[in-house]
């Protein structure tokens, strides 16, 4: 969703069409705010020209998340009662160095703890100190490095995100239509979904519909233009006031329109296997 909401964000459209910061500064008025939007641009680089399964590969990975294996429990070594002390010492060491630099080193680095289970405890007794070591280990442990690109916690849902992108792609497609056509398409409105985008202007059956759907729209419009220009500075999602460049829906509609023939063109050229591929974990 942070990849989508750069594509319609109108200053991230203008730092893929400048030399330099200083050049954005110029058409931004503003340095600072010009020094965050391409420090975006850099890190998450064209987005317009990029297929979204290939940039996350290569990009957008590194910006989210920790490369690195998924971490798991594993049993290092058994200590067996009938064998010598240095015998077990040896033993246990060489798996335990073995672990360190195979496994540990694959799942990151992560903080682990060696712990020892005698076997003849009975399994929820087991369980329950484990857990009392787990709870006293969690208070000490330090956190896990933060990624580049973290996600803001707020209350936007997903579904609201969506909703906002298919207002603005309906939009842009259509700059000179009314608001409520564009809503209607992008069937932003459970209650007023059947209201109909190719209605004669003078229809008066849906008035009162398509006064609810437009303000509605507008505001919808509101949220998702200031989610897009925050995302152009690092921070998403977020609704946050400050620096923003409007939309010009002629000109987004082109870019639009441009990227998906470029996203056509790069997906035919892919081996037919690789959009089935799973993707890099986190």
């Amino acid at each position: 969703m942070f990849f989508e909401y750069l594509r319609i964000s109108p200053s991230y459209l203008l730092a893929t069409q400048c030399k330099n910061v200083g050049e954005l500064a110029k058409r931004l008025g503003d340095k600072k705010d010009a020094a965050r939007v391409w420090q975006t641009y850099c890190d998450f680089g064209n987005v317009f020209n990029a297929l979204f399964v290939t940039w996350w590969a290569q990009t957008g990975i590194h910006l989210f998340g920790v490369k690195s294996e998924r971490p798991r429990v594993a049993q290092i070594a058994q200590l067996h009662g009938g064998v010598s002390v240095d015998d077990l010492a040896a033993d246990c060491g060489l798996k335990l160095n073995q672990y360190i630099a195979g496994d540990h080193v694959g799942q990151g680095r992560r903080d682990c703890m060696v712990v020892s289970i005698p076997l003849n405890l009975t399994r929820a007794t087991a369980l329950k100190q484990l857990k009392a070591i787990l709870d006293a280990a969690e208070k000490l442990s330090p956190p896990m490095p933060a990624s580049p690109h973290g996600l803001v916690n707020n209350k936007l849902q997903q579904k609201r995100l969506m909703r906002g992108l298919r207002l603005v792609y309906m939009k842009a497609a259509r700059p000179k239509e009314e608001m409520w056509r564009a809503a209607a398409r992008a069937r932003i409105s459970t209650v007023h979904r059947s209201l109909n985008p190719l209605a004669a202007r003078k229809d008066t059956k849906e008035v009162e519909a398509r006064r609810i759907v437009t303000i509605m729209a507008s505001r919808l419009m509101h949220d998702t233009h200031l989610i897009a220009e925050n995302a152009a500075r690092g921070i998403f999602p977020s609704m946050a006031a400050g620096a923003a460049v409007p939309f010009d829906f002629e000109v987004l509609g082109k870019q639009l329109a441009q990227m998906r023939k470029e996203e056509e063109r790069q997906k035919q050229a892919l081996p037919a296997k690789s959009m089935k591929n799973k993707l890099p974990t986190s």
